[in-house]
């Protein structure tokens, strides 16, 4: 059956809301600048800092992770043990859902395996043992002793509640905060929490299906907002055709459905066909005359990850919205992680 609507604004809008923003490097070198003591960096590798306990807080819940050795007959192999807690490593500094693999949705929690890199780093293995989702991670540590607990509590854009719960309480001695940087070995398709769909079970039809009306994109609010919606050439829905063009139109906020105001397109964009190892999504460049909040995207959100329609998932029916993430392309953690001396002042002031 032809589909002759689009999704539901308001679903839309929270599932792109929901897919968080990664942090990017000048929130944390805003935040070590505006501490009145000098941070201090630590020559201390990674897997030496997961072999200790690594700490992560969300809402004032704690979780703890170290890498555990086992003989095996094939020599030693090593594991990352979830010492506390149910948040994985992963899913503490990237705010995605789930990753989507031809096997199915794919969350990012206990690791198959863990590499120990020759460069101090460690490479984490998730999903399926033969086409795993590959993620190198580095850990940058910094001795905190003395710094205000509630200013590494803080996440992208917003001031977390469980910072104000520490109110003035300082870190002691021997405290470390450290940044995470994640390079996916692989391209990778990121879903939000919440998910949204298109009704479109292949690419071909997910552009036709909105080339007669717009798919509407979730805005954000502010003064000055523009909703629009993404209206593909319907010329270029061929089983075959793997690129094309589509146009920005404004739409109404004042109908359950998407539906254009009448007003012309306000830009013009492309989109590519991407396929990776473990999916495929049809993923929209953004015209550069667009403000991008008009687009779903936040301000802060990490330029790597793009706007896609994702492929449907083993189980799955339809293309849903979420991001694209290149080929070795680094993220930087959305919140710091913290040794046991540093995790236990945090619960101390939290008390």
């Amino acid at each position: 059956m032809n589909f002759k609507t689009a999704t539901i604004r308001v679903a839309a809008i929270a599932a792109l809301a929901s897919l968080a923003p990664v942090s990017q490097a000048n929130f944390f070198t805003d935040l070590f600048s505006s501490n009145k003591h000098e941070i201090v960096p630590l020559n201390i590798s990674t897997t030496n800092l997961l072999e200790g306990e690594v700490w992560a807080f969300d809402a004032g819940k704690p979780s703890a992770y170290t890498i555990v050795s086992e003989k095996t007959k094939k020599g030693t192999r090593y594991k990352l043990d979830q010492k506390q807690g149910t948040m994985g490593l992963m899913q503490s500094q990237i705010p995605a859902g789930c990753v989507v693999s031809n096997a199915g949705k794919l969350k990012l929690e206990t690791p198959i395996g863990v590499t120990l890199l020759s460069n101090g780093n460690v490479q984490l293995s998730y999903g399926n043992v033969k086409t795993p989702v590959e993620v190198d991670v580095k850990l940058v540590p910094y001795d905190v002793s003395g710094m205000k607990i509630s200013e590494f509590l803080r996440t992208e854009g917003s001031q977390d509640s469980q910072a104000e719960r520490v109110g003035n309480a300082k870190f002691p001695q021997g405290s470390i905060a450290m940044k995470s940087y994640s390079t996916f070995n692989s391209g990778e398709m990121f879903l939000p929490v919440t998910e949204t769909f298109t009704n479109a079970k292949t690419a071909p039809e997910l552009i036709k299906n909105f080339s007669s009306v717009p798919y509407c994109l979730g805005y954000v609010r502010r003064e000055g907002q523009r909703p629009m919606g993404v209206l593909f050439d319907a010329k270029q829905s061929g089983p075959k055709i793997t690129r094309g063009n589509y146009q920005l139109v404004p739409v109404r906020i004042d109908t359950i459905f998407c539906r254009p105001n009448g007003e012309p397109a306000v830009a013009s964009g492309t989109w590519n066909l991407v396929t990776t190892n473990h999916s495929s999504a049809v993923v929209l460049s953004i015209p550069q005359n667009i403000d991008k909040r008009d687009f779903g995207v936040k301000q802060e959100e990490n330029p790597k990850l793009e706007f896609a329609f994702i492929a449907p998932a083993k189980g799955d029916n339809v293309f849903r919205p979420g991001r694209y993430l290149a080929k070795g392309s680094t993220l930087e953690g959305k919140r710091y992680l913290f040794n046991t001396t540093a995790a236990m002042a945090i619960q101390n002031a939290m008390r």
